[in-house]
């Protein structure tokens, strides 16, 4: 075992990552990451970059030193004040993120609706958050069993909107180029 295989066994402890995570964070694949934390492979230059800066080290300090967990540090994140998010992990798409520095997930959210549900949500008591949730699971199981008493509007229905906007539009342009 080399510093640098060690130290980066050492950064992934510190982050309470899986060696699968690890691996997904810094975009290698699972078995190649695993060979750069037993030492078998040495990891690429911008791999090598990566993984320095998740442990907050230089490469010279990654590279020739063996670190300890207390010798790393989480920068960004001071007095609950993020100076420069470093986003490890999740998605806008899906709505969450891990940023360096940050224990839990951050939600994010798209629109001001998707914001004020949340914000309600984190006021509700206990008992109401786990009511809500088996309420929301219990809809999400029974969707077809709700379906005939939500309000649908019929194909033909929309067909004929559809023909309408459409002739509108087509009207409006017939009226610009004779202009």
């Amino acid at each position: 075992m080399s510093f640098l295989s060690d130290n980066i066994r050492t950064i992934r402890k510190m982050h309470g990552c899986t060696q699968f995570a690890m691996a997904e964070v810094l975009g290698i694949g699972f078995r190649t990451y695993v060979r750069y934390e037993s030492g078998e492979r040495p990891p690429p230059p911008s791999t090598l970059v990566q993984i320095a800066r998740l442990g907050g080290l230089s490469l010279d300090q990654l590279l020739t030193t063996k670190t300890q967990a207390d010798d790393l540090t989480q920068e960004d994140f001071v007095s609950g004040i993020i100076k420069k998010p470093h986003v490890l992990g999740g998605s806008l798409a899906s709505g969450r993120l891990t940023i360096k520095g940050i224990a839990e997930d951050i939600l994010v959210c798209l629109d001001r609706q998707e914001s004020d549900a949340v914000n309600r949500f984190k006021n509700l008591s206990a008992e109401q958050k786990e009511k809500y949730i088996l309420d929301a699971e219990w809809t999400l199981k029974n969707k077809r069993k709700l379906s005939p008493y939500l309000k649908r509007t019929p194909k033909s229905v929309i067909k004929k909107k559809n023909i309408e906007r459409l002739k509108n539009l087509a009207q409006c342009y017939n009226e610009k180029s004779a202009l």
